[in-house]
Formats: C-alpha cells, sequence, structure tokens
C-alpha cells in the first residue's frame, strides 16, 4: 500500500544554477528564486557583505533581502549609488525596508552598493558586479519581464502569476519486516574493489549501515572514501535472497549515482540524504534527498551552492510536498 504526500508529480529535472559576475541565481520547480552576491572575485575586496534577493513565483509575492553583514558595527542603511535607504537588519539577517522592490530594483542598477552605520560612515560593501543580469535571468524565469511586477525591464503588462503546485512524490509505506538483509564481507570486499573504494585502513572501523526499504529489499551504505572533512559511502539494494544491485536515484548527478556523501537513512519516512562540502570551509555544496518509492528513490529536495566565495548559504533549486523548506 502505497500512502499519497500531496498534489501531483512533475517529471521536469532540476535547472542548475547560474553565476553571473559575483552573483548567482537559481529557481527551483515552483519559480521560487534566489540571486546572491558572493565574495568578489577581486582578492582586496574578500571582506565584502553576502547580499541575497529571494522572491516566490506568485502575483503579490515580493523581493526578501537578507544581508550576511560582514562588520562588528551596527548597519542603519543600504547605500545604492550614493542613495542610502534606512534598513533594520535583525539578528539573522533579513532586511526591513519601506519598499523591497523599489530597493531591489535600484540594487539591478546599481553600480556600488555599500552598507552604512548610524553616522553615516561605509562599514562593508556589497559586489554589484553580476547583480543586473541576475535579476533579470530571476524575472525571465518568473515571467515578470515587461510586467509591472518586474525588478529588471519593468513593463505594462499585468503580472497574473506562475502556478505554485507543489510536486507530489508517493512513498512506499514503511515495511513491518523485522530485520535487514545482509551483505557477507566477501560482497563487500567485491563491491569495494569494483567501485575503486579506498584501502582497508581508510575505513577502518566503519561499518556498513542497514535499512530495511520494504519486506523484499534492504538498503546497504558501504564506507567507501574517506577525505579530510567527509565520507562517501555506496548505496546497494539487497533482496532477501541476497542478491544485490545498484539503486536509481532520480535526477541524480553524479557519475556513478550510487556514490553518496555523508549519507543519511531513515527507516521510519524511508527518506535518504546526501550532502556534501566543496571545500574545507563549507562556503560551497549541496544536499539532495530522496525517498523510496517502492521501485526508485524520487528526489524530494535539493540545494545547491556552487561557487566557494564565502557563504553557507544554499539555493533551493528542487522541492516537493513532502519536503517544502518555505
Amino acid at each position: 500500500m502505497l500512502f499519497l504526500i500531496l498534489i501531483a508529480a512533475t517529471s521536469a529535472a532540476p535547472e542548475p544554477l547560474r553565476t553571473f559576475g559575483d552573483w548567482t541565481v537559481g529557481c527551483d520547480n515552483i519559480q521560487h528564486c534566489k540571486a546572491m552576491a558572493l565574495e568578489p572575485e577581486d582578492p582586496s575586496d574578500s571582506d565584502a557583505s553576502i547580499l541575497s534577493v529571494e522572491r516566490g513565483g506568485l502575483r503579490d509575492a515580493q523581493p526578501h533581502l537578507v544581508l550576511d553583514l560582514r562588520s562588528d558595527e551596527t548597519a542603519t542603511a543600504i547605500v545604492v549609488d550614493g542613495h542610502a535607504e534606512r534598513i533594520r537588519l535583525s539578528p539573522e539577517g533579513y532586511l526591513t525596508v519601506a519598499d523591497p522592490l523599489r530597493l531591489a530594483r535600484r540594487i539591478e542598477q546599481a553600480r556600488r552598493i555599500e552598507i552604512a552605520n548610524g553616522a553615516g560612515k561605509i562599514i562593508s560593501r556589497v559586489s554589484a558586479k553580476g547583480a543586473s543580469a541576475a535579476l533579470r535571468w530571476m524575472d525571465t524565469q518568473q515571467r515578470r519581464a515587461r510586467t509591472s511586477s518586474a525588478i529588471a525591464a519593468v513593463g505594462p503588462k499585468a503580472f497574473t502569476g506562475v502556478p505554485v503546485t507543489l510536486p507530489v512524490v508517493r512513498s512506499a509505506k514503511p515495511s513491518r519486516t523485522k530485520g535487514t538483509a545482509r551483505l557477507t564481507s566477501k560482497q563487500i570486499e567485491a563491491m569495494r574493489s569494483e567501485y575503486e573504494c579506498g584501502s582497508d585502513d581508510d575505513v577502518q572501523g566503519r561499518e556498513v549501515k542497514y535499512g530495511r526499504l520494504d519486506s523484499a529489499t534492504t538498503l546497504a551504505l558501504i564506507p567507501c572514501l574517506v577525505g579530510a572533512y567527509q565520507m562517501s559511502s555506496v548505496a546497494i539494494l539487497i533482496s532477501n535472497a541476497g542478491h544485490y544491485r545498484r539503486p536509481m536515484l532520480e535526477f541524480s548527478e553524479q557519475e556513478q549515482p550510487n556514490h553518496l556523501t555523508e549519507p543519511e537513512f531513515d527507516p521510519r519516512t524511508l527518506q535518504l540524504s546526501s550532502t556534501y562540502k566543496g571545500r574545507g570551509i563549507g562556503d560551497c555544496g549541496g544536499t539532495d534527498a530522496w525517498v523510496w518509492s517502492g521501485a526508485v528513490f524520487r528526489l524530494i529536495y535539493r540545494n545547491r551552492m556552487d561557487e566557494c566565495r564565502g557563504t553557507g548559504d544554499r539555493i533551493t533549486v528542487w522541492r516537493t510536498a513532502s519536503h517544502p523548506e518555505l
């Protein structure tokens, strides 16, 4: 028996992020978009603050701005090409301004973006390089271009909004079958050789993790490669008779789709996740989450940050009713 998570599924693959100058932008499958000004490529500006402009696809959705302020002083204004606008900055970085759409439009046209304190002193900067292209791309994805709702290329047309329907993924019902199938030591050794895993010394003390998927199938996560700050495992499906095969992971980006970084499996929800960092400080990377459908692992969530340029934030490119993360 399957249980319904919500609404209707979609088959379109997640879209990659786009980078324009110092800005990276992406949208998810319901046209919720986020553009981010990262640390500039110019190393002399490596202390620049990180600014994001996020907007939903509904007709009345307003931009939301978040600032990761790289200063110990209190920010009271954002200064765009010399024009100061008062802001209130929450401890989480959310910007409160009088008119967020007007501010986003100024940022789109900006040549210089600065942050000031109460005395009017400039305490930090935000890169404007690529802002216009990133925000125009966002407008295009949301079909706001040439409408009165656009951030860039504002036009006379009315914007009716993008239908927001979270896709539904049907999950198999958790099995009542007790215990799990197991791999033999020879099978584990053969698979670690087949998938070019590290030496036995690398994974010494790291056990294979097992989880029951359904009455006939067990998931095995076999420790494979150990790096300086993360470990990968090989995912294998095992039948009760001991036969094994690779799982199918929907929209996997890996050359070997069953290689997962820091995987976690929850037998109560049948959700499998993989989280990776592009480098040790964690300013790039992403997370994938799938759920077992009874035949394959269906993607229910994905976020990404491809540019390793100073932020721990991520841009969501895929979400479903079971993992909305809004």
